[in-house]
């Protein structure tokens, strides 16, 4: 893992990836002993602790150790999440360790000025969405109201940033019962935060926001034309 030749990186990934796929199967096999949960649980904890590390300051190259373990924990942490069964979906005690580490390392990783690191952020949250929802409701409030809405209303991110995050908006929008979530969970309760009515404004004020978002102003148009569809998504989600 920690060669600089690309084949290497690849099979020593690889393998990787097969002994966590092989712990979490061991999981969700009939019968599965106390112990297969165990190691999976600790699994799942060490990477979420790893993911969670500090970057140098300054940011450090592409191919540095530090930058690459922090991807390959976050892209294993995905794979564990999108993959998972019933046995962990369920579990009490997985269900804690999302709440008390992963959010956590989401809630660090996902104002990270790298791309790519965002990226696989927003995945995570977006599959966490999709099997955990029922379990997460303040997480995913906090959530929406320190990443994915500061990014969209903060003059300070980027271009990029800006562009993921409405990109991974646009996947939820397109479940009309999160829309449905949203606005009940977040906006009709007395102590919510309005997350549902947030998201649209800040999109709207992309969609005719007159100050520059990108480095050009044809990366500016292509922003503005993928909040507008995203919001054309969330009429289509309410009347679905």
């Amino acid at each position: 893992l920690v060669s600089k030749n690309g084949t290497i990186q690849k099979t020593a990934n690889a393998t990787l990836t097969q002994m966590l796929d092989v712990v979490f199967a061991r999981l969700e096999s009939p019968g599965a002993s106390s112990m297969a949960q165990k190691d999976a649980f600790l699994v799942f904890r060490s990477l979420c602790k790893l993911s969670m590390k500090p970057l140098p300051e300054p940011l450090p190259a592409d191919d540095s150790i530090e930058l690459r373990s922090k991807l390959l924990s976050l892209q294993l942490l995905y794979s564990i999440i999108a993959s998972s069964g019933e046995r962990f979906r369920g579990g009490e005690k997985f269900v804690w360790a999302i709440r008390q580490y992963l959010c956590l390392s989401l809630l660090k990783n996902g104002v990270s000025p790298i791309p790519a690191i965002l990226q696989l952020s927003l995945d995570i949250f977006v599959t966490l969405i999709k099997y955990f929802k029922a379990h997460l409701k303040s997480e995913i409030g906090v959530f929406f109201s320190n990443i994915l809405l500061r990014i969209l209303e903060s003059s300070n991110s980027s271009g990029p940033q800006k562009r993921l995050t409405i990109q991974a908006l646009r996947v939820l929008v397109a479940e009309p019962q999160l829309m449905v979530d949203l606005f009940l969970n977040y906006d009709c309760d007395l102590e919510g935060k309005g997350i549902f009515t947030s998201m649209c404004d800040g999109l709207s004020r992309l969609t005719l926001t007159l100050q520059a978002l990108s480095e050009t102003t044809e990366q500016d148009a292509q922003l503005k034309q993928l909040a507008l569809e995203t919001l054309v998504a969330i009429a289509d989600s309410m009347v679905a």
